[in-house]
Parts: C-alpha cells; sequence; structure tokens
C-alpha cells in the first residue's frame, strides 16, 4: 500500500489519472471524492497491480489511509479466524472489557475514567477478537473539544480532526499504561444519557448480536461490503460462505461471555462505584 500526495495536479495530469486509475467500485467512488460513510473530498485515483496498491490525491493521510486499515484489518482477521470488531478495550483488575456503541455515546470518557481508575489501555477503535484473545490495534484517539478533553488538547498542541470540533491525541499520551493484547471477559454497551438515570443491564444473546452487528461490525458500521466483495473478486458465493463465517464469530464471542448496557455517568465516584459492583470487578 503506498500514497502518494502532492498539492495539486494540472489538467493534464488529472486527465490522465481518471483514464488510467482502476475503475472498480472504490475507484469510482474515490474518484467523485467520496470516501466511506460521510467522509467526502477532493478526488483521489487508485491503481492496483495484483495485492499491490497505490493511492493518489491531494489529501490522502486524514481519509484514505484509515479507510485501507478497516478494510486490511477485517480481511486479515477473518484469514486468521478471527473478527475485527469498532471496539475499545480495557483490562481491570485482570479482566480484559470490551467497549462498543454508537457515535458519540461516551467510550472515548469511559476509557478515560477507566484508565484512571487503574484500567489499562489496550485499544480505542479497532480490535482484532477471538473468545480467548484481543489484539488492540492502538491508533490516535479521536476527542471532543468539551470540558472533559479540553485542558488536554491544549496541553499535547493535539492536531484537529477532519470532523469539526474535533482532535486526535496520540494514545501514549493520553493513556500511561498500555498492552497491546488481554483476554476478553466482559463487554459492554456504552450509552451515555445525561438526561436519565444511571442504568446497569444485563443483555441477552439476542440483544447484543443485533446491537453488536450493527454498531461494531466492520462490513456494516463502515460501508465495506463492495470492497469485501472486491476481496473475492466479485464470486457472490465466496462473500456469502466469508460473510456467514464473520456472523457466526460474533455471535460465538458475544455469547463467550457477559454483556451489559451501560448508561452511566463515568466521572462521577458513585456511578463508577455502581459500575465495578455491577460488572463484579472487585
Amino acid at each position: 500500500m503506498s500514497l502518494f500526495e502532492q498539492e495539486s495536479f494540472s489538467s493534464e495530469e488529472l486527465s490522465w489519472l481518471k483514464n488510467y486509475c482502476d475503475k472498480s467500485f472504490r475507484g469510482d467512488r474515490f474518484r467523485s471524492g467520496f470516501y466511506i460513510t460521510h467522509h467526502f473530498g477532493d478526488p483521489a485515483f487508485i491503481f492496483t497491480a495484483g495485492s499491490e496498491v497505490l493511492v493518489i490525491g491531494t489529501t490522502l493521510k486524514k481519509l484514505i489511509w484509515p479507510y485501507f486499515t478497516k478494510v486490511f484489518l477485517t480481511l486479515e482477521a477473518e484469514k486468521r479466524g478471527d473478527l475485527h470488531l469498532k471496539a475499545a478495550c480495557v483490562e481491570l483488575n485482570g479482566k480484559g472489557i470490551l467497549l462498543i456503541g454508537r457515535g458519540s455515546g461516551g467510550k472515548t470518557v469511559m476509557l478515560k475514567e477507566a484508565c484512571k481508575h487503574g484500567a489499562i489501555f489496550v485499544a480505542n477503535t479497532h480490535c482484532v477478537v477471538s473468545t480467548t484473545r484481543v489484539i488492540g490495534v492502538q491508533s490516535p484517539v479521536r476527542v471532543r473539544d468539551d470540558p472533559i478533553f479540553a485542558d488536554q488538547i491544549r496541553a499535547s498542541g493535539a492536531q484537529p480532526h477532519i470532523e469539526a470540533d474535533e482532535y486526535t491525541l496520540r494514545h501514549a499520551s493520553f493513556f500511561e499504561h498500555t498492552k497491546s493484547e488481554t483476554t476478553p471477559n466482559i463487554m459492554c454497551v456504552i450509552d451515555y444519557r445525561p438526561e436519565r438515570p444511571a442504568l446497569i443491564r444485563r443483555m441477552t444473546i439476542d440483544q447484543i448480536y443485533g446491537f453488536a452487528e450493527l454498531f461494531a461490525f466492520p462490513t456494516v458500521t463502515y460501508g465495506i461490503k463492495d470492497d469485501i466483495l472486491a476481496s473475492v473478486q466479485g464470486d457472490h458465493f465466496q462473500l456469502a460462505e466469508m460473510y456467514g463465517s464473520m456472523k457466526a464469530k460474533l455471535k460465538h464471542i458475544v455469547s463467550a461471555m457477559p454483556v451489559f448496557y451501560v448508561s452511566i455517568d463515568a466521572t462521577k465516584k458513585g456511578d463508577w462505584a455502581y459500575l465495578r459492583e455491577s460488572l463484579a470487578i472487585e
């Protein structure tokens, strides 16, 4: 995977790039400036030769690279017999805790507060998971410029993210203690809603399986189904087999551990004690 980025292209260069770049589904999307989900930008041009990929454009690193990371992790995890999940993870008192949830549901705040209370950081967005191991793929942490993170943003000189009012912090400067893998013992669906009282409740397998497929399953969450199809050369039967395998792994993983719906203010001492008691973490 290689990136070539420059500030601008001449009309002749753009014409050549449009004529000779890939005419695949993702090639067409990138060429139109539509990268993935809700990310848009300047046109980018993909060239592939076997397993080698070259992307040419003017603003690549903040959009294209994260996209290819998502596809690569999803496909490589499947080859290994594991599953790539959009999930954060910490280890607290020897227990690996996976955190999933909707956007803006409070996962990053939960990560920060967990580590303040002695947890070890494993991952903030990407995990490669089986029933016996979580491998954390550590990446920059996206935070909002709000009272919880404002001081760290200013102190670290954090770089603005592509999203308005968001910044990226390097995890090494954000979390004091880190490790690359742990054992999956608990899963939590984080859904902080300040207008509601604190609530922690055990979820059934069917409840968590449906939610995780929508919010933690990369093929759905990141909209990369066409890329998965392209990885098997458009073979619909092979795609069905691969996707079925991924779904079976997801169900096996969520069936192997207790799962809790968690709606608390993690910055409050009482709510944090409620969480530890509910999850039986001494």
